[in-house]
């Protein structure tokens, strides 16, 4: 672990989680202009809520897709909002904190 940071695996896994979801959503949106099987919604919204909220907004805009299906759009929001307070949460966990207190005393 970094010091008074985020361990690196965490986030590994929000970036890796988040180019699985813009693939995903390219794929969906490639697989809906050639009238191939789509990739499912919960299949979509789950790995945005584990940790692709970003990748999945970031592909959402880039690919116009999905931009005013309900409750698909709400719900990617939510899984970016959900994603934000995780990290915001285990940045300042108390175990985060009081390294960076330990190394501002050295």
């Amino acid at each position: 672990m970094l010091p008074g940071r985020l361990p690196w695996e965490t986030l590994w896994w929000f970036f890796a989680v988040s180019v699985l979801v813009y693939c995903l959503m390219f794929w969906d949106k490639l697989s809906a202009q050639n009238g191939w099987r789509r990739v499912s919604e919960g299949t979509l919204l789950f790995w945005a809520f584990v940790g692709g909220g970003i990748g999945g907004k970031i592909a959402q805009r880039a690919f116009r897709h999905k931009t005013r299906k309900e409750p698909f759009r709400t719900y990617l929001n939510r899984s970016l909002v959900i994603n934000a307070l995780i990290l915001g949460a285990l940045l300042f966990s108390p175990h985060v904190i009081s390294e960076i207190e330990f190394l501002q005393q050295k």
